[in-house]
């Protein structure tokens, strides 16, 4: 890995993951038509990239908002306070949820007093910037290689997981959404930035009920963790249990 270890590098290397780990979900589940997407390599697998750019313009600003919100939290609460994010597929008809694919990262710990800012996440040209050559970060067994390897990791078992016959369900009218389980804390709502009075206007805050509370037959999945550094991963599956009439 020729890229200098910096925490900028580090974040955009966060951000591949979780644009390739959202895209295969989608591709396995056959959210959109397989005809869309072609092979590529990341992180030394094989993997599906939508050619759809408004699909991939949606995918990438999902994950910049989640970094943000990872980093700088609310703009007035630090960040490291997002408990996980759930990619959910439900059934349009039912609106029931079928299957959970979790990623935990209550282990991460707050990054924003070493970021002044995050505008490289939208830097077309990223090599180019000066903005992404430090801070340097010098932790001991924290190298590239360590950082590839387990991250190369997790995502072979999520394919392989999504391969499996555990993936497979009725064949529902399946659509997706994203979900952030943040703590208490941090509050979506107030400006982000007090001197454009900009919001995170995508997000819409949702309420537990009784309802969701109630317990529902599902089958959970390990997939596998991510431990290196500042970087804590956990990451499952969950699947409704089929119910016979």
């Amino acid at each position: 890995m020729s890229l200098p270890l910096t925490l900028p590098y580090v974040i955009l290397t966060l951000k591949e993951f979780m644009i390739v780990w959202v895209n295969q979900v989608l591709y396995y589940n056959e959210i959109y038509p397989s005809e869309i997407y072609d092979k590529l390599k990341s992180f030394d697998i094989i993997v599906y990239q939508s050619r759809n750019p408004a699909l991939n313009k949606y995918v990438e600003d999902l994950v910049n908002e989640f970094l943000l919100i990872l980093v700088n939290g609310d703009g007035h609460t630090n960040g490291g306070k997002v408990n996980q994010m759930l990619l959910l597929l439900y059934d349009v008809k039912s609106n029931k949820t079928k299957k959970k694919y979790v990623a935990k990262f209550n282990e991460m710990i707050n990054l924003a007093p070493s970021v002044n800012d995050l505008n490289f996440l939208h830097l077309i040209d990223e090599k180019d910037s000066k903005s992404l050559l430090e801070p340097v970060i010098d932790v001991p067994n924290f190298t590239w290689d360590e950082i590839y390897s387990q991250l190369r990791s997790i995502l072979f078992s999520q394919i392989e997981e999504l391969k499996s016959p555990n993936n497979e369900l009725e064949k529902d009218d399946l659509f997706f959404k994203v979900i952030l389980d943040l703590e208490d804390s941090i509050d979506l709502n107030v400006n982000f930035n007090s001197e454009t009075n900009s919001q995170h206007s995508n997000w819409v805050k949702l309420s537990t009920t009784s309802a969701d509370k109630q317990k529902r037959k599902t089958k959970v999945v390990p997939i596998g963790e991510v431990s290196v550094g500042f970087i804590c991963i956990d990451m499952y599956n969950e699947y409704s249990k089929r119910v016979n009439a």
